[in-house]
C-alpha cells in the first residue's frame, strides 16, 4: 500500500498556494509546501490554509524546492509524493487520477496533452518541440514532459536523484528513469487554466494567438536530416505548416518532404550568404504563411587543435553557426514583433559547457549563442516574442558519427542522465 503525501513548491504565491492547500487536503491529508525564498506572504497563506510550510531562505528554483521536499517526506516514510503548481494550474480534484496508476508505474504524469489545442500557439510550439527533445534524449515517445503534474515513488527518486542544481530537473528525471528501464504511465488530467490566458485583456494584440487558432507556419534550418529532420517531423505531426533548409543534400530534403505529407517544404539555404536568409524569410511568407517560429539549428563543425586551426575554418564555423543564427533572427523578428507573438528556439550543444579537444571552434560558437539567446530575449520579450535555447544531450546523428570515443565520454560526462545508459537517436 503506497503511503502519499502532497508537495507544493511554491514562489510569491500568496494570491494562490491558500486554495490548493485547501483543496489538496480534501484529498491528501498531508501537505508540505516548499516556499522558494517568496518576497510575500505564501508562507503565511499557506499555513492559514493548514499546510505544513518549509521555507528555503534565498530563491533557489523549483528543482531545489522539490528536491528539498523528497528529502523530508521520503525520510518520513511516505512512499509516493504528488507534486502540483501552487499557481492554480493543476487542480488537486485530479489527484485521484494520478494514484489510480500508482500500483502499475514508478512515475505518473498528468498529462496535457489533449488540451494542447487550448494553449497559446507559442507555448503549445514550445511543449511540442520541448516534448520532442527529450523524446529522443530518452529514446521512447513522451507526450507531454514539462507537466509539473506528478506521482513520484521513493524508489524512483532512489535509483534516479534529483539533480535540484539544473532548472530542467523535472525532464531530466524522466529521461533517466526511461533509460533505467523504470515504468512511467501517463495518465490526461483537467487544468484550472491553460498557461495562464485567463488573465489576458480583452483587447491584448495576442488575443488570436491565445485562442489557440493559427495559419502560421515555422521555419527548421538544416531540416534535411539528425535533429532538424525530427523537429520537422515533430511539428508537421502537431499540424504545423514546416519550411525547412538544407545546403546540398537534395535527395534527402525530398524524403522529409515526401514523408510529410505536403505539410513540410524545402528551401535551400547558405548561411554563409548574408542576405539570403531576409529572402528566404519573404518567400515563405509569401508562398507558405506568416512565420510564427524559428528553429536556428542548421550548423558545422570543423575538427583541429586549436594551434592546428587554419583561419578559414575558424571563421566558417563561426559564421555559420553563430552568424547564421545571427541572420535568420534577424529576418524574421520585424514581422513577429509587429504581430506581437513568435518563437525562436536556438539549438546549441553540450559542447558549449563541456568543452572537447578538437572543438574549439564549434564550442565558442555554440557557446557564443547561449549567450546572443539571453540578450535577444530581453530585447524582444516585451513584444510578445520569446526565444530560447535547447542543449540536446549526445544524439548520434550524421554529423557525430565520426566522433572519437574520448569526445563522445567528455559531452555526455554534462548530461543528466547515469553512467552506462545508451544515447537517444533522433
Amino acid at each position: 500500500m503506497i503511503r502519499i503525501a502532497a508537495a507544493i513548491p511554491a514562489y510569491d504565491a500568496a494570491p494562490s498556494v491558500g486554495s490548493v492547500v485547501g483543496r489538496t487536503l480534501a484529498i491528501v491529508p498531508n501537505v508540505l509546501v516548499v516556499d522558494d525564498g517568496s518576497r510575500d506572504d505564501t508562507a503565511e497563506a499557506a499555513r492559514t490554509a493548514g499546510g505544513e510550510v518549509h521555507v528555503l531562505p534565498v530563491n533557489r528554483g523549483k528543482g531545489a524546492a522539490l528536491r528539498a521536499a523528497f528529502q523530508i517526506l521520503f525520510s518520513r516514510g511516505f512512499t509516493g509524493v504528488v507534486t502540483l503548481d501552487a499557481d492554480g494550474q493543476h487542480l488537486p480534484e485530479e489527484i485521484p487520477r494520478l494514484l489510480a496508476a500508482a500500483p502499475e508505474a514508478d512515475l505518473i504524469l498528468g498529462t496535457r496533452d489533449h488540451l494542447f489545442a487550448e494553449m497559446s500557439v507559442v507555448r503549445r510550439f514550445s511543449n511540442r518541440l520541448s516534448s520532442r527533445a527529450i523524446s529522443l534524449a530518452a529514446g521512447r515517445s513522451i507526450s507531454d514532459v514539462q507537466t509539473g503534474f506528478r506521482l513520484y515513488t521513493r524508489g524512483l527518486i532512489e535509483r534516479t536523484g534529483f539533480p535540484e542544481a539544473r532548472f530542467e530537473a523535472e525532464s531530466a528525471v524522466v529521461v533517466r528513469a526511461v533509460r533505467l528501464g523504470l515504468r512511467v504511465a501517463t495518465t490526461p488530467v483537467r487544468l484550472g487554466q491553460a498557461d495562464g490566458r485567463a488573465n489576458r485583456l480583452r483587447g491584448d494584440p495576442r488575443a488570436s494567438l491565445e485562442s489557440g487558432m493559427s495559419n502560421g507556419s515555422v521555419l527548421v534550418t538544416g531540416g534535411s536530416r539528425g535533429i532538424g529532420r525530427a523537429t520537422v517531423s515533430a511539428l508537421v505531426a502537431d499540424g504545423w505548416t514546416v519550411a525547412f533548409t538544407y545546403r546540398s543534400d537534395e535527395a534527402a530534403a525530398r524524403d522529409v518532404e515526401a514523408a510529410s505529407g505536403g505539410r513540410a517544404h524545402a528551401f535551400v539555404l547558405d548561411l554563409l550568404d548574408r542576405e539570403q536568409p531576409r529572402r528566404l524569410v519573404t518567400e515563405i511568407e509569401k508562398s507558405l504563411a506568416p512565420l510564427e517560429g524559428l528553429v536556428n539549428n542548421a550548423g558545422v563543425r570543423r575538427e583541429a587543435l586549436l594551434a592546428m586551426t587554419p583561419d578559414r575554418d575558424w571563421d566558417e564555423v563561426m559564421d555559420v553557426n553563430l552568424g547564421g543564427a545571427f541572420r535568420c533572427c534577424r529576418a524574421v523578428l520585424p514581422q513577429m514583433m509587429h504581430r506581437r507573438r513568435g518563437a525562436i528556439v536556438n539549438i546549441s550543444s553540450l559542447s558549449a559547457v563541456s568543452g572537447v579537444a578538437g572543438q574549439t571552434a564549434y564550442a565558442a560558437s555554440k557557446a557564443a549563442l547561449l549567450g546572443l539567446t539571453r540578450a535577444l530575449a530581453r530585447e524582444v520579450g516585451r513584444r510578445g516574442v520569446r526565444v530560447n535555447t535547447v542543449l540536446p544531450g549526445f544524439v548520434p546523428t550524421e554529423m557525430t558519427a565520426a566522433l572519437p570515443e574520448e569526445a563522445v565520454r567528455a559531452l555526455r560526462s554534462h548530461e543528466c542522465l547515469p553512467l552506462g545508459t545508451s544515447a537517444g537517436r533522433p
